[in-house]
């Protein structure tokens, strides 16, 4: 259906009790293993992968195949920190930059569950190895707390 909702992740579905079988396709793929930095992060970028990864990873959000997109988040993350703290730019190129990347860094947050409306829409059990609950809901309060 062009234009309609995304369709929820497999995974997320089993969560919130809403999986049927008969609604999805029986060869789906199931990605494994743990989303790497397929390059060198600095600075807040860093910051943010090393805040926001591990706690992706233990609520069964992130997998190796997303390494692209996080890798992505977070030089966008980067850049929009870049810009905020150039205060030797021209104010309208600075303006502009910051709107780009961060425009940029919310598309694929967004993806990840990483705003409040899409947040909302989750209902994630972590794992029996991880902190209690209530983390998740914390998660980008403190990458963004992590990266100042």
């Amino acid at each position: 259906m062009p234009g309609g909702r995304p369709r929820k992740p497999t995974e997320q579905q089993r969560r919130d009790g809403t999986y049927r079988r008969d609604r999805r396709p029986g060869n789906e793929p199931k990605p494994t293993g743990e989303p790497e930095k397929l390059g060198q992060l600095t600075g807040h970028a860093l910051k943010l992968w090393k805040a926001l990864v591990p706690q992706l990873v233990s609520t069964g959000l992130a997998k190796s195949v997303d390494s692209a997109e996080l890798f992505a988040l977070c030089q966008w993350w980067g850049e929009y920190r870049r810009w905020d703290l150039d205060k030797k730019s021209d104010p309208y190129k600075r303006l502009v930059g910051m709107a780009t990347a961060y425009k940029q860094f919310r598309t694929i947050a967004a993806k990840f569950g990483l705003t409040p409306s899409d947040r909302a829409s989750l209902n994630v059990t972590p794992n029996d190895d991880s902190k209690p609950s209530g983390r998740f809901g914390k998660l980008i309060e403190a990458a963004l707390t992590a990266s100042n």
